[in-house]
């Protein structure tokens, strides 16, 4: 080979070699985008779980009041018949016996009797 061969492949490397490490920061800067963009989604799913965490206790805590209104509430209906019971049987009574139905006339018609 003589000298100009060798300096334009030195050349060609050279040029590939000072390529190589932009096309790498290229890609390094595009994977540290990835990696911001992920961290930055990790966090704000890490603060909707804590939202959600604490939503929930809410609602649980909730439910735990109500159920415990609603034991009150059937502890007193419970015991409600027995202060409320119906008279004893003694203390009803009855009124006059209801009057004899009336007494029934029959109507006729007079084409049946013979009058015309």
């Amino acid at each position: 080979m003589d000298f100009k061969q060798k300096l334009m492949a030195g050349a060609a490397l050279l040029g590939a070699w000072l390529l190589l490490p932009a096309a790498a920061g290229a890609q390094s800067a595009s994977e540290a985008q990835k990696i911001e963009k992920l961290e930055r989604q990790t966090e704000l799913l890490q603060k909707q779980s804590e939202l959600l965490q604490r939503q929930l206790k809410e609602v649980q805590e909730e439910l735990a009041r109500t159920r415990k209104k609603t034991e009150k509430v059937e502890a007193k209906v419970e015991a409600a018949p027995a202060r409320y019971s119906a008279p004893p049987p003694a203390m009803v009574t009855k009124g006059p016996p209801p009057p004899p139905p009336p007494e029934r006339v029959k109507v006729t018609s007079p084409a049946k009797r013979g009058v015309s």
